[in-house]
């Protein structure tokens, strides 16, 4: 970061000037700060690696927990604690009847309570309800995982508008959205191995759900440790990157990271037409994504596979959603159009559904 001084002048060497603030000085009054683009980008790539990564594995962690009932439907799970009818399809949606009605409350929570604390709890939490004996345990343990999920994305979305600006958040989301690809590609493999364990009188989807909730519970120690509390006070920058974080805050007051809860605030998205937009958008999207990862196990059987080798033959296709997760999040950053990127997915959406109609 350039040096401060009483007229404003910049003592930087050679670097451009992204942003500047006006701060307090104890002795002068007030003096301006600007941020060196260099030192600013390598101030980023800390919260990249401590903030964005350990989201990324909760997110797959949640994932994982998430969709891992669609690996166990092909395992034997519903015949062995008596799934009948469209029982299985109810425990797939029970899910989303605490996630949908919860994810407005949390949010407030979020801004109570702070994301690190309220994604560690809920993490622990869903990890703990992985464990069922039969039906009415699996509708149980669906309920509860939803309400404990139902804290993550909240907290993802809200803290990358507290540290990252509109220009820088394309990316960042779209890493974190990678994880969930790599999640179904890596649960596909886990399935692949843990559904052939039969030992200690478990069935290969009882390891499955034991071993994935197992994992949750052990990772979220080293998220508490790793994840920063607050992000000008994170424990990784320095002195000078502190100050720094601080100056981009000051340059643009629409941050809103220390505003507090303001239910009018909340109330006035009911009035912008983007809003109505963006819910339609998500609601098509959502029921086809987890229509997807819930069913593709079963949709991957249905070719021919049996089913140990159907969850191993879902992988394929995750790793070629991740790629184009990060080629898309980099060309929409580097243009700056979010748009047309969208509009592209969604024709190609239903050019396939058009084909699929009509076949």
């Amino acid at each position: 970061m350039a040096e401060k001084g009483q007229d404003g002048s910049h003592s930087g060497k050679g670097a451009t000037v992204p942003a500047e603030s006006t701060m307090p000085d104890a002795e002068n009054g007030s003096s301006q700060y600007f941020v060196d683009p260099i030192k600013e980008r390598r101030m980023m790539r800390k919260f990249d690696l401590y903030a964005i990564s350990a989201m990324g594995v909760l997110y797959m962690m949640s994932n994982l927990d998430r969709s891992n009932l669609g690996n166990a439907n092909i395992a034997g799970m519903p015949q062995d604690i008596g799934l009948v009818g469209n029982q299985f399809g109810t425990a797939a949606t029970l899910l989303f009847a605490t996630y949908v009605p919860f994810e407005g409350p949390v949010a407030v929570l979020l801004k109570v309570i702070g994301p690190k604390i309220l994604m560690s709890v809920c993490a622990f939490c869903w990890g703990v309800t992985s464990f069922i004996q039969n039906s009415h345990g699996l509708f149980a343990c669906r309920l509860l995982i939803g309400l404990f999920e139902v804290g993550l994305i909240p907290c993802i979305n809200v803290y990358l508008g507290w540290v990252y600006k509109k220009s820088e958040r394309g990316k960042r989301s779209s890493l974190i959205f990678a994880f969930s690809a790599f999640s179904s590609a890596f649960g596909g493999l886990l399935a692949y191995g843990l559904t052939q364990i039969h030992a200690g009188g478990f069935e290969g989807w009882r390891w499955l759900f034991a071993i994935e909730g197992a994992i949750t519970i052990l990772i979220v120690p080293g998220f508490w440790f790793v994840f920063p509390t607050s992000p000008t006070e994170a424990w990784f920058l320095t002195a000078e990157e502190k100050v720094m974080m601080t100056a981009r805050y000051e340059a643009d007051p629409s941050w809103g990271h220390d505003e507090r809860f303001s239910l009018a605030e909340c109330l006035k998205a009911f009035t912008d037409p983007k809003w109505y937009a963006f819910f339609s958008y998500q609601f098509s999207v959502n029921i086809s994504l987890y229509g997807l990862t819930t069913f593709m196990p079963a949709i991957v059987q249905g070719l021919g596979y049996k089913s140990v080798t159907a969850n191993l033959m879902t992988v394929p296709i995750y790793i070629c959603a991740l790629v184009f997760f990060l080629i898309i999040a980099y060309m929409s950053d580097r243009t700056g159009y979010r748009g047309p990127y969208l509009a592209g997915e969604i024709l190609c959406k239903l050019q396939y559904v058009g084909l699929r109609f009509f076949d």
